[in-house]
């Protein structure tokens, strides 16, 4: 009888400290809005890109230097999640990609 109220109290307590994980993975979660903008010149092509950044969230990507002129990116969120992307070339909106929430 003695051993096996040992036996059933070592198995509670492997089943108690096997039950629940006290460790939490630690999160990368970025607290700093990202800077305004950041311009991208690649030295071989003559390309300029620029992003440009409203808090968290990326408005638009800009690229010059192209032998058609400028093309553009403009980025709609509803709440944090991108919805729809415009794309832009010479300021003449030629294509609009519309993202669905799943």
């Amino acid at each position: 009888m003695n051993k096996l109220t040992t036996i059933i109290g070592v198995l509670f307590l492997i089943i108690i400290s096997c039950s629940e994980n006290e460790t939490k993975e630690p999160t990368n979660e970025n607290k700093n809005p990202l800077i305004k903008t950041i311009k991208e010149i690649s030295s071989t092509s003559g390309l300029s890109t620029s992003f440009t950044y409203d808090g968290f969230k990326i408005k638009e990507a800009t690229t010059t230097g192209l032998n058609v002129g400028q093309f553009k990116i403009i980025y709609t969120y509803t709440g944090d999640l991108i919805t729809q992307e415009d794309l832009l070339l010479n300021s003449i909106r030629f294509l609009v990609y519309d993202f669905l929430k799943l």
